[in-house]
């Protein structure tokens, strides 16, 4: 008997003695099919993780993309393909809005049975400034092998935060346009209980706080 499976791109053949059962035959399948599909998914393996899990809105949000290539290959990676991708959710499983395809600016090469590592801020690529719980997976497309390696997810919450000092300043004027009003910046000092200590962090925004341009943890606040 032959059994021809196109979603792994293999053939089988199988043959059959009289007096086998069915039932063997189809655990003998199912064995078959496990561990070819283990070797085909085991050869690059994709790992994420997160250096915290509690974060402000607008925060910077590091992660960590290790990749393990067990092709029996080089792999190449160039900087102006999309071959390192992000797939975000939030709690009510609503897809999280892309603002800009990731990048990594550099030109990669891992040989075979190397470890790479990639440390990226997301947050410029995603819109994570809604208060809520976030699930993260990285997929690495591999295009010598035309296929997409997935990570386990991972899982991160944002939350407000607690406003202990604002002051609206000026900014100083273009001196080559004196006529044009000076912009405004609004400064904060938001108190977050990250850990099980207290942290102080640094928000610039604009007077209205419908744009931040900067949030930034100082250390750990003494009250």
């Amino acid at each position: 008997m032959a059994l021809d499976s196109r979603k792994q791109g293999l053939r089988f053949s199988l043959a059959t003695r009289k007096g086998v059962s069915m039932r063997r035959l189809g655990l003998a399948l199912c064995a078959l099919f496990w561990m070819t599909s283990s070797s085909l998914w085991a050869q690059v393996k994709v790992e994420l993780s997160l250096k915290q899990k509690r974060f402000l809105p607008h925060e910077r949000i590091f992660v960590t993309v290790k990749l393990t290539n067990f092709t029996g290959r080089d792999l190449r990676f160039s900087p102006t393909s999309e071959w390192l991708r992000f797939y975000a959710e939030s709690t009510s499983r609503k897809i999280v809005p892309k603002k800009s395809p990731v990048t990594v600016e550099a030109d990669w090469v891992v040989k075979s049975s190397e470890v790479a590592t990639i440390d990226l801020n997301v947050e410029p690529f995603y819109d994570f400034s809604s208060l809520d719980r976030y699930r993260l997976r990285a997929s690495v497309w591999i295009e010598a092998l035309r296929r997409e390696f997935s990570s386990d997810e991972v899982t991160f919450h944002v939350f407000p935060g607690v406003k202990i000092w604002e002051q609206v300043f000026g900014m100083p004027p273009d001196p080559e346009k004196p006529e044009v009003a000076p912009e405004l910046r609004k400064y904060a000092l938001i108190q977050y209980k990250r850990t099980d200590k207290p942290v102080l962090y640094f928000r610039l925004t604009n007077p209205e706080e419908t744009k931040t341009f900067e949030v930034y943890p100082f250390g750990t606040s003494v009250s």
